[in-house]
């Protein structure tokens, strides 16, 4: 299973149980309501047991989860970390992106946006690069953001970025004030609005490794 799978499957699991938790509370909410045996006591009591319970199962859910997401998240984000480390220290990357400056320079009278595309896009994950590309295409006369602008540059940096926010978002998933309850609370609405936001990025901002990508 890809880590996007793995993550949208970790989001469905963790909502299935905090919507079972949302119902098991409506039920004590309304077996009480609907009683005429419990006093008002008692229904408090049964009621404020039945809250205190909620909470300390959504609590265990919140450190359950909290790990197997950051886990996922943590790793890819030394994956893409290495990845930018590795390239600056490699001399043939270097090399070659090098060359691609000097021949952008060299052709500059007859190059085309195609062409520059093509250039651009062994480098398209790296940030500096892509920087370096934008100045060269201006220099030479040519829109940086209608061709290399094109690309899905700085995917890494992006990458990086975007999978910090989704541990970010995810701790806010998981600290929505409590389980939502019948008896004022909205938290349940809360994490459907959350988690809405986390799949539509994911579904349709990454690839199945978590990295940035979007078709174009």
């Amino acid at each position: 299973m890809s880590n996007k799978s793995q993550f949208l499957s970790l989001l469905n699991e963790y909502m299935s149980l905090a919507r079972a938790n949302t119902e098991e509370l409506a039920k004590t909410k309304k077996s009480t309501d609907y009683t005429d045996n419990y006093n008002d006591k008692y229904k408090a009591e049964v009621e404020e047991k039945s809250k205190e319970k909620s909470k300390n199962q959504m609590q265990q859910y919140k450190i359950e989860y909290e790990k197997l997401f950051h886990n996922l998240l943590d790793n890819g984000i030394s994956k893409v970390s290495k990845k930018i480390s590795d390239r600056s220290g490699n001399f043939e990357y270097q090399l070659k992106l090098s060359n691609a400056f000097k021949l952008m320079e060299l052709a500059s009278g007859s190059i085309d946006s195609r062409d520059l595309k093509s250039m651009f896009e062994p480098f398209a994950d790296d940030e500096l690069a892509a920087k370096a590309f934008k100045g060269l295409a201006s220099k030479i006369g040519i829109d940086p953001e209608k061709t290399i602008g094109i690309f899905h540059e700085e995917r890494d940096q992006r990458t990086l970025k975007n999978l910090e926010d989704l541990k970010k978002n995810i701790t806010t998933l998981l600290n929505a004030d409590g389980p939502y309850n019948p008896f004022g609370g909205n938290s349940l609405q809360a994490r459907e609005m959350i988690v809405l936001g986390i799949q539509s990025y994911i579904e349709n901002k990454t690839n199945d490794d978590l990295e940035y990508s979007v078709q174009e």
